[in-house]
């Protein structure tokens, strides 16, 4: 994990879903080195936190954004299910964000 935000972020998924084995930086492609910020292995969902989006960060531009869709679209033929975030909506929009990962899921949070 690179920041002390994404040692909050596992917290808190952790704390949601303690038995879904959230990891952070979880390499999810055989060949490719491509990895999931955060990833249920067992359920097969992912989170991605999107960063720098209003000043034309890795993806928010062009070629950074071909390069994800190589990536999401590789994990999604692959039957994970992506939920996409920003760091603001992490923070300011978390139950709406619990909501969306929870329906992924399969609504185990209430379990």
């Amino acid at each position: 994990m690179s920041t002390a935000r994404d040692t909050v972020y596992l917290a808190a998924l952790q704390t949601e879903w303690p038995f879904l084995g959230w990891v952070a930086e979880y390499k999810f492609h055989k060949e490719r080195q491509w990895r999931f910020d955060f990833a249920s292995p067992v359920a097969r969902v992912a989170l991605e936190i999107e960063g720098a989006v209003w000043t034309q960060g890795r993806h928010s531009r062009g070629a950074g954004m071909i390069l994800d869709m190589r990536k999401y679209n590789a994990a999604v033929g692959d039957d994970w299910k992506l939920i996409r975030v920003t760091p603001q909506m992490m923070e300011s929009e978390w139950p709406v964000v619990v909501g969306w990962i929870d329906k992924a899921v399969g609504g185990l949070r209430d379990v």
